[in-house]
């Protein structure tokens, strides 16, 4: 899927699900995703508000707890990526291969793909796919970026 590649910033995300708690990553979050040529993807989505926990900006001055507080609103990984039809859908499937979140590596991560224009902008929505090969409630909704 060729219109999939390149890099995407995080503009909304929404969960009609419902956290546990608040949003890990506020009501303010920031993210990237990228899609190669080669088949890998990398995310990083996190909680702007967070930043205001590390006043110096210098992670290696930053205590401990500062630092996991600051991680609880990360979420980033990368792998190989599949794009594939399922019924209606179209899916790109992620073999983990690095994360924030070690219980991820080595384990698939499925969305589904929706793509739209809106005048010049290109967006794209990744809905996670549940177990059961269900759509979340939640989904991200990217803008292209480069």
């Amino acid at each position: 899927m060729k219109g999939l590649l390149g890099i995407w910033k995080l503009i909304l995300i929404q969960d009609t699900d419902g956290w546990r708690g608040p949003s890990p990553y506020g009501p303010h979050p920031d993210g990237r995703i990228i899609f190669t040529p080669q088949g890998y993807m990398t995310a990083l989505v996190t909680n702007t508000d967070n930043y205001a926990l590390f006043p110096s900006g210098v992670w290696s001055q930053a205590d401990n707890q500062t630092r996991a507080d600051i991680s609880r609103g990360v979420l980033t990984y990368e792998g190989k990526y599949t794009v594939y039809q399922d019924m209606n859908d179209t899916r790109v499937r992620i073999l983990v291969e690095v994360a924030l979140d070690p219980s991820w590596i080595g384990t698939n991560t499925t969305r589904a793909i929706d793509m739209w224009k809106e005048g010049d902008r290109e967006l794209l929505m990744l809905t996670p796919i549940y177990s059961n090969n269900t759509r979340s409630g939640s989904h991200l909704t990217w803008e292209k970026y480069l």
